[in-house]
C-alpha cells in the first residue's frame, strides 16, 4: 500500500491516524487486504463498501476516461472479459458514477450489471461514496419469491442510482447469484487503479470500509455519511460485526 502513517487492518484495532492516502493518478494505488478470503471475495454475497474520496485535479483532458475508485474485477471491460466487480466513475459521453458486478459461467453465458448516477465531475473537495449490493427480504428475514437483489449507488449519504436483478431480469446476478470475481492470484481488492487498461485515480482517499454477509439500507449508508462530518469510526457502526476490511484513514484530512 502507499501512504505515511496509516494502517490497514480489521475492525477489532484501535486507530489514531492523521493522513488520507493520496494517489497522484499515476500508477499509485492501494490494495488493503490480499487472499482469497480476505480479497474479499464477495461471490454469491452481500456486500457494501464506504469511502470518502477527494478528486484531485481532474481537467478536460480526462475526457473519455474509466476512473476506479475501488473493486476486484475490471470497470468498464468488454463483454468479453467480464470479471470481479468495480466502482468508480465515466467521462465517456456523460460524467457519471458507474457500479458494475459481472457475472460468468461460459463464453456463453455472461452478464453485466450496471448501476449508473449522472453527475458533474468536481475536483477540490471531499464526498462521501458508498456501493452496496443488497437481497430483498420479507418480515421473517427469508429471500423474497422472487430472489430479488438490488446493486445501490450513494452519494453523500442518499441513494443516487439502483439496478435490480430478479428471476425475470438480469437473472445471473439475483439473490445468490455468483459474481466472477477471478482467482486470488488474477484479481486482488484494489483501490485508485483497475485491472484494464483505464486511467488510475488523481486523488485521496479516507476511511475505506467493506462490509460482507449483510444487507446494508439506506438508514446504515446515512450513519456511516455521518451528516458530513468525515470523523466516524466504523467500529461503532451498528453492523459492524460485518466489517471485514477497515481503513481510517485519520481525522486530519490534507
Amino acid at each position: 500500500m502507499i501512504g505515511f502513517r496509516n494502517t490497514i487492518a480489521g475492525n477489532s484495532a484501535d486507530f489514531s491516524n492523521d493522513c488520507a492516502i493520496t494517489c497522484d493518478g499515476d500508477d499509485d494505488y492501494f490494495s488493503p487486504v490480499q487472499g482469497s478470503e480476505l480479497g474479499p471475495s464477495v461471490t454469491d454475497r452481500e456486500f457494501a463498501c464506504s469511502m470518502w474520496v477527494y478528486i484531485d485535479g481532474y481537467t478536460s483532458s480526462d475526457a473519455n476516461a474509466n476512473v476506479q475508485f475501488c473493486g476486484k474485477g475490471i470497470m468498464q471491460n468488454t463483454a468479453s472479459d467480464n470479471k470481479g466487480w468495480s466502482f468508480g466513475y465515466t467521462t465517456y459521453s456523460t460524467d457519471k458514477l458507474i457500479f458494475e458486478c459481472h457475472a460468468y459461467t461460459s463464453a456463453e453465458l455472461k452478464l453485466r450489471i450496471q448501476t449508473t448516477y449522472e453527475m458533474t465531475i468536481n475536483s477540490g473537495s471531499w464526498h462521501h461514496y458508498a456501493v452496496v449490493r443488497r437481497f430483498s427480504r420479507d418480515s421473517d428475514g427469508t429471500l423474497t419469491s422472487d430472489n430479488e437483489c438490488k446493486y445501490e449507488i450513494y452519494y453523500d449519504g442518499a441513494l443516487v442510482g439502483s439496478t435490480t436483478a430478479n428471476d425475470s431480469s438480469n437473472t445471473l446476478l439475483k439473490a445468490g447469484g455468483v459474481i466472477d470475481d477471478g482467482s486470488a492470484s488474477s484479481l486482488k481488492h484494489r483501490c485508485g487503479i483497475s485491472h484494464a487498461n483505464n486511467n488510475d485515480a488523481h486523488a485521496k482517499f479516507a476511511d475505506y470500509a467493506f462490509y460482507r454477509d449483510v444487507g446494508m439500507t439506506a438508514e446504515d449508508i446515512k450513519i456511516m455519511y455521518n451528516n458530513g462530518d468525515m470523523v466516524f469510526d466504523h467500529n461503532t457502526h451498528p453492523k459492524a460485526a460485518n466489517l471485514v476490511m477497515y481503513y481510517r484513514g485519520g481525522d486530519e484530512r490534507n
